[in-house]
């Protein structure tokens, strides 16, 4: 690993192995990348975004060794066979844990990290989160931002595109944040029911309304489908606007960029929790239009 390291930065001397990937040996975004190919064919692992919160030589040596993470690159399921989405959310092990904590602890970190209108949240009491959608790890903002307010791990769940489990890396982030598989070409009427049945257990749940990432930084159209879950279920929406998702990771992009090139700085990255949007008693129409439109002054 270290030979790999010092090769793609072309980093003179020996390595004490704890030198920073771009702080110290200077390495932008495509020699990451290369470096990463080159890790992923010589000892058979997938790095993907992993690299985004592994900072040097030595902890890219204990990701490699680690048994949970060996010949994942191989450990495809097959994307063509019927998901249960009943299986789902599966009960979280301590690698889920340590990968929540890990990447709660990467975003503070690593980002020029806001949280705002916190106080519409009670802590203990059941939501919906809606938040749009402008990363892969949107859900995870979401959950970090709420701080000491994010209920248990296995307390937690949303959906997510079933494709996510045709490669090892996303399944074990998918499951990590409670991901129910919908699989959007096909019948949702499972993972519609499992994640209704799921917060009726009494369980928090996140929804991205747009049903996508935006390709352009652009807020989308929203789709119905959170709105009907929640009146099927009783609970009260919180919308969540993200600002600064996009430009730390674009959708064309293959690995998030936490630093502004020109300056060096942390990219900021803020999250507003929004007034609660009740649901009761009120048309789907209705409420995803009031959240939509909540998103949308914060975005403004």
């Amino acid at each position: 690993v270290f030979n790999i390291v010092k090769s793609a930065s072309k980093h003179e001397g020996e390595l004490t192995g704890l030198e920073d990937f771009k702080d110290d040996l200077g390495m932008d975004s495509l020699s990451i990348m290369e470096m990463c190919t080159e890790i992923e064919s010589e000892f058979s692992v997938s790095v993907g975004a992993f690299i985004t919160v592994i900072p040097n030589a030595r902890e890219l040596t204990d990701y490699v060794l680690d048994p949970i993470f060996q010949n994942l690159a191989t450990e495809k399921k097959n994307p063509t066979k019927k998901v249960n989405a009943y299986l789902y959310p599966v009960k979280r092990r301590p690698v889920h844990r340590a990968l929540f904590t890990f990447f709660k602890a990467w975003s503070r970190r690593s980002l020029d990290f806001k949280v705002r209108g916190l106080k519409h949240v009670q802590k203990g009491r059941q939501y919906i989160f809606c938040p749009n959608h402008e990363t892969h790890f949107d859900g995870l903002f979401v959950w970090t931002a709420l701080g000491r307010k994010c209920p248990d791990l296995d307390n937690i769940g949303c959906m997510s595109k079933a494709e996510h489990l045709d490669n090892r890396i996303t399944a074990i982030m998918m499951e990590t944040l409670g991901g129910i598989p919908v699989e959007r070409t096909g019948n949702t009427i499972d993972s519609t029911q499992r994640s209704i049945d799921f917060i009726k257990e009494g369980n928090c749940f996140l929804i991205h309304p747009e049903g996508t990432r935006t390709r352009d930084g652009k807020l989308g159209p929203f789709k119905e489908g959170a709105a009907k879950i929640a009146i099927e279920t009783g609970i009260t929406i919180i919308p969540v606007a993200l600002e600064g998702g996009y430009e730390i990771w674009p959708y064309d992009q293959k690995l998030p960029e936490t630093k502004d090139k020109a300056t060096g700085r942390k990219k900021p990255l803020t999250i507003t929790f929004c007034p609660e949007v009740k649901t009761m008693g009120r048309s789907a129409e209705e409420i995803t239009a009031e959240v939509r439109k909540k998103i949308s002054r914060v975005l403004k």
